[in-house]
């Protein structure tokens, strides 16, 4: 049965910052990866041997100030996309335990990241301490793999449920986690955005979470950066998405909502619809990926 994408992003820039230090990616992943959008200048598509087409979506959320946060999520995007297009060969060539050998691959593209910005750190020195969230999401239909590092968030939305399929990696989150801290005094800790781990910043190592799920016929993919969740509650993400609009209209919305609410940082919106076409004629349209983004 054929299945219908529709894909939309959008970063902006906030009512209080002065740059946007976010980054974001919707790409292709086929013979090319084929870039649809995106905030890196000069986003090029790379030649690759695979037939399945995948898809990738990433949000980066840059640390450090001024031109190293930008530097950093741009060069996490920009290295995480050329090493997982040598992923797509486990889905053409599987091997005895493909499931661990794809998982152990997307850890080691995550590790890439983290390489570059040490060395990018080492060979400037205006770059030291620089650092960046990601968080991505990888979909080889209906297979969704979820790269995580940081406190930027995914979430899947399906039969009018929101799911949070990431954990923040801050200190307030592990008070959490341990029954230090009650969930509902979170949003008031010192320690609610104190990251443990991230790219970059001078960290020794990364530890990066894989979360692997299957989609189903309606799901909804969103990933955020912190601009968004702390300004928007979780039960208004799931009213955005309980609305059932167009993947540019949610995004959209729940920007315009975080910019309403304060916006005091950098907001950044990537998501993905999927659902099955009943009838499929192939002048028909609708069969064509609608896949769109904007930087504000």
């Amino acid at each position: 049965m054929r299945y219908q994408q529709d894909f939309f992003g959008l970063s902006d820039i906030g009512q209080r910052r002065q740059q946007n230090e976010d980054t974001f990616l919707i790409a292709d992943l086929r013979r090319q990866m084929i870039v649809c959008d995106s905030n890196v200048d000069g986003s090029d598509s790379a030649e690759i041997q695979a037939d399945r087409p995948g898809k990738l979506l990433v949000v980066a959320d840059g640390l450090g100030g001024h031109a190293a946060g930008e530097r950093a999520s741009h060069l996490t995007v920009e290295t995480l996309s050329n090493s997982l297009l040598n992923c797509l060969h486990q889905f053409i060539h599987p091997r005895p335990n493909p499931e661990q050998d794809f998982r152990n691959e997307l850890v080691a593209a995550v590790d890439d990241c983290h390489s570059r910005l040490q060395h990018e750190q080492d060979e400037h020195a205006e770059l030291t301490g620089m650092g960046t969230t990601l968080t991505a999401a990888y979909i080889i239909w209906p297979q969704l793999y979820v790269m995580h590092v940081g406190d930027s968030r995914c979430y899947l939305h399906r039969h009018g449920k929101l799911m949070r399929l990431t954990n923040d990696h801050t200190l307030g989150q592990q008070l959490v986690d341990d029954g230090s801290l009650a969930l509902e005094d979170l949003p008031k800790s010192p320690y609610r955005n104190v990251l443990w781990n991230c790219i970059g910043a001078d960290a020794k190592a990364v530890v990066t979470d894989i979360r692997h799920e299957h989609l189903q016929d309606g799901d909804t993919v969103l990933l955020c950066s912190d601009g968004l969740t702390d300004c928007v509650s979780e039960p208004q993400i799931q009213t955005a998405l309980n609305e059932g609009k167009d993947a540019e209209s949610i995004v959209r919305d729940l920007v315009d909502l975080a910019n309403a609410n304060g916006g005091p940082d950098n907001i950044t919106v990537v998501v993905g619809r999927f659902s099955y076409l009943r009838e499929y004629n192939p002048s028909d349209s609708t069969v064509e990926l609608r896949c769109s983004a904007e930087l504000i």
